[in-house]
């Protein structure tokens, strides 16, 4: 009959793998964001440290240092406005 258009399950397999991670290095923003605004107790901190440690390795041995400080800045940024 006709070409079956559904991605196979690979693709989105490779998709995910893309996704996912993107996802989670983008995710320090907001948190960022949340423990600044609810000002965050120091057990809170400590979670997000232990939750966030791979993307703190990327900022301290990567070049991803510069944007990744410039994209918590900007949320910290939002989360001290009115």
């Amino acid at each position: 009959m006709g070409e079956d258009s559904r991605p196979d399950s690979s693709s989105a397999v490779w998709g995910l793998l893309v996704v996912l991670p993107l996802a989670y290095l983008l995710s320090i923003g907001p948190a960022v964001y949340f423990m600044k605004k609810l000002h965050a107790s120091s057990a809170v901190s400590d979670t997000m440290g232990v939750v966030y440690a791979p993307v703190l390795w990327l900022y301290d041995n990567t070049s991803l240092h510069k944007p990744l400080d410039r994209y918590a800045n900007w949320w910290e940024e939002l989360a001290d406005r009115p």
